[in-house]
């Protein structure tokens, strides 16, 4: 299930939460809920991805990263499957439940997009690594992270807590899926040559090394941007100097792009992922208390 892997996934749930909460707005029953479905869903994904790779034989010893359940032989394919159905079952669940809390039970317009976006993320959970053709294996990670993890967690946990979209949040809900696909890039530039070796093509492989680190060091500038950028915008530049907390933050930020450009072995990246996962979360922590304070 990946442990480490949690905390970033709660993060969207966190950011709109807090944007609602800035509004005067915030039901308990939809941060509960909706973090149990994004909790669902990246159990969900992380379980497919193990069994995903295992069965195309990207999971070999050439890999880099921690042990993998199907690889090391912990639990039969079998299993795996259960796991994955189980999850998928909780997750379609507790996205209804979710739904049902946020927007009552009367099928509306808004109910059917967002059953239509809750199924399109379960099949993207799946869909990562399992399949004939998957589309993590064709360097379109990125674009389902940043667009799941970041712009649909964020504004969709805001709209159901308040149950109206504010178009100026897509700047902090867009600058969380920068973090989340650098999280992504991370480990996939760790793996980078046994992914290749097995024929996944991820857009970190695509670059090269050298381009990833690149590519990583816009991802997180292009983050703190954004962030600035609401902070003008919304005209919170210069309404309190707790606006600008989310700059300790930043110094974190800074501090990793510079470790990850110096690195020249893609072998070591393994501990810069964990720190941008968790230093992800705790900016959307800072940055709630920063607009609520």
């Amino acid at each position: 299930m990946r442990p480490r892997t949690l905390p970033l996934s709660i993060s969207g749930v966190i950011l709109g939460s807090s944007l609602a909460i800035s509004f005067g707005i915030f039901k308990i029953p939809v941060l509960v809920l909706a973090l149990l479905v994004t909790l669902s869903l990246q159990v969900l994904s992380n379980l497919a991805n193990d069994y995903g790779d295992y069965s195309h034989g990207v999971d070999n010893i050439q890999r880099i990263g921690p042990k993998r359940a199907l690889q090391s032989g912990l639990i039969s394919t079998r299993k795996m499957l259960v796991a994955i159905s189980l999850f998928t079952s909780v997750a379609a669940m507790s996205g209804l439940g979710l739904l049902i809390v946020g927007l009552g039970s009367t099928i509306s317009f808004e109910m059917l997009i967002f059953i239509i976006l809750g199924l399109m993320a379960i099949l993207a959970a799946i869909g990562y690594t399992i399949g004939r053709s998957p589309y993590g294996y064709g360097g379109w990670g990125d674009l389902f992270v940043f667009s799941f993890f970041g712009i649909v967690a964020t504004l969709g946990t805001f709209f159901l807590h308040t149950g109206h979209f504010y178009l100026k949040s897509i700047y902090p809900a867009a600058a969380l899926g920068c973090l989340c696909v650098g999280v992504l890039n991370i480990n996939n530039m760790r793996d980078n040559s046994a992914d290749r070796n097995s024929g996944k093509i991820t857009l970190a492989a695509y670059l090269g090394y050298k381009y990833a680190r690149i590519y990583h060091s816009l991802l997180i500038a292009g983050a703190m941007v954004l962030n600035l950028v609401y902070l003008l915008v919304t005209e919170r530049a210069n309404a309190s100097i707790f606006n600008y907390l989310i700059i300790i933050v930043f110094a974190l930020f800074i501090k990793h792009n510079v470790d990850i450009l110096k690195e020249s072995d893609e072998k070591k990246l393994d501990p810069h992922l964990r720190k941008l996962a968790f230093a992800t979360l705790l900016y959307t922590i800072v940055f709630g208390i920063s607009i609520n304070v």
